[in-house]
C-alpha cells in the first residue's frame, strides 16, 4: 500500500491468482481513520475499511457502522459471512476522486464523482466516471460492470445490498464517452461505508475495489 505524505489519499495493490486486483480507497481520513497498515491477508483487527476475500465475499472492519448519534436503517443487519482475512480495501482519501495502478503497474484507473462529494441526500442522483487506462493509454471499446453494496447489511441480500437502483446488486453497466466510462445514476439508499467493485470483462476479468463513506450534510 502507498499512502501519500502531503495527503489523505491511498492506493493498495493485490493480486489474486493471476488476475490483477485493485482496490482503491477514497474518503474522509479526519472521519473515518487512516490508511489500513496491510495489504496481504490482513485480519480484520489490522483493516480499517473492508476486508475482501479471493471470491469477493467482504467484511467491515475496524468502523462502527453509524457515526454516534446519526439515525440509520438496521433492519437489513444480517450474519456475516466474509472472510477472516484478505486484501484491506481502507476507507480514506479524497471524498470525490481517487487514483491508483494495479500490482503491475499495468491499469491504471482515474475515479471521479460527477456531482461532488457522494451524498445519500442528493436531489440528483449520484454517478461516477472511470477513466481506465492499460501502460498509460485510455483503453477504449471495454464492458465495464460497477457494483456498489453494504457488505455489513446482509439480512435481505446476501453479500450486502446495493443502491435503490441496483439493490440486488447485479451490477450498474458503465457507458463509454470520450472521457472513459460513466454510471450516471446511482441512488444511494444509506448513508455510511460502500464497498465498490469495478469488474472489466476480459480473460480473466478484472476487478478493481474501492470503498468509500457516503455521507450527508447532517454529518
Amino acid at each position: 500500500m502507498q499512502c501519500h505524505p502531503l495527503s489523505s489519499r491511498c492506493s493498495i495493490r493485490r493480486v489474486f491468482g493471476s488476475a490483477p486486483i485493485l482496490a482503491l480507497s477514497l474518503f474522509a481520513a479526519p472521519i473515518l481513520g487512516a490508511c489500513g497498515q496491510d495489504t496481504e491477508a490482513a485480519p480484520p483487527a489490522a483493516c480499517t475499511g473492508f476486508v475482501v476475500g479471493e471470491d469477493g465475499s467482504a467484511r467491515l472492519s475496524g468502523l462502527a457502522d453509524l457515526p454516534p448519534g446519526h439515525a440509520h436503517g438496521m433492519g437489513d443487519m444480517g450474519p456475516s459471512t466474509a472472510p477472516v482475512s484478505g486484501a484491506c480495501v481502507a476507507i480514506s482519501g479524497e471524498l470525490d476522486h481517487a487514483s491508483a495502478a494495479s500490482a503491475d503497474g499495468a491499469w491504471t484507473v482515474d475515479v471521479t464523482s460527477l456531482r461532488g462529494p457522494l451524498d445519500a441526500d442528493a436531489v440528483e442522483h449520484e454517478g461516477l466516471r472511470l477513466a481506465i487506462s492499460r501502460d498509460g493509454t485510455p483503453v477504449h471499446g471495454l464492458t465495464v460492470i460497477l457494483r456498489a453494496r453494504m457488505p455489513h447489511h446482509s439480512g435481505m441480500v446476501r453479500g450486502g445490498h446495493g443502491p435503490a437502483n441496483d439493490f440486488q446488486v447485479t451490477g450498474l453497466a458503465a457507458v463509454e464517452d470520450a472521457d472513459g466510462y460513466v454510471v450516471d445514476t446511482i441512488d444511494f439508499n444509506m448513508k455510511t461505508y460502500w464497498l465498490f467493485d469495478v469488474e472489466v470483462a476480459g480473460t480473466p476479468a478484472q476487478h478493481l475495489y474501492f470503498a468509500m463513506s457516503v455521507a450527508s450534510a447532517a454529518w
